[in-house]
């Protein structure tokens, strides 16, 4: 969009970028991005974060890779929103309270966990889940629901049943152990 954007050399380039959000907010373009990839930026900090969560257009959102460990409660302003790519990062819930981003089609999260005190698994790495967004059942638009943690609840379960155009589904069982 336009966007200038002046690269210095100081910490290395996630940490340029990071640093540089600010400016790139006070820009009158920046409420007209519709694509934002953070995919391997270091340094988000939460007032990156909710500054993001201004940009009321936005239809794709990576953070993918990143440091981020948590989600501001303002992500629910991005109503937009058809992709949020949060693998590969540290978040473990959407929001502590249900929220709803209606146009919301892709749901990827989870990381991979490598190691296992298994010794036919210590090789192999799978995916760690997150929380069922509370709410889900709003989210109409779901297509793919990835990497999600549904605990022994039925209601989790029924909330996913309503997602009629849910296509592919990763989910993990959150169980007593036998």
């Amino acid at each position: 969009n336009r966007i200038g954007f002046q690269k210095s050399h100081s910490a290395g380039p996630s940490k340029d970028f990071a640093a540089s959000l600010p400016s790139l907010a006070a820009s009158p373009q920046w409420k007209f991005l519709q694509v934002l990839d953070l995919e391997g930026c270091k340094g988000l900090e939460k007032h990156h974060l909710k500054s993001i969560c201004k940009i009321l257009l936005l239809k794709y959102l990576s953070l993918r890779n990143t440091d981020v460990t948590e989600l501001p409660k303002q992500i629910k302003e991005l109503q937009c929103l058809e992709t949020l790519d949060i693998r590969q990062t540290k978040v473990r819930m959407l929001a502590r309270k249900a929220i709803v981003l209606p146009l919301l089609k892709h749901f990827l999260a989870g990381h991979n966990i490598s190691g296992s005190n298994d010794a036919r698994l210590s090789d192999e790495s799978f995916p760690a889940a997150v929380e069922m967004p509370l709410g889900i059942q709003k989210m109409e638009n779901m297509e793919i629901l990835s990497h999600v943690q549904v605990s022994n609840r039925d209601s989790e379960l029924a909330s996913i049943s309503q997602l009629l155009k849910l296509r592919k589904l990763g989910v993990a069982l959150l169980g007593s152990q036998v």
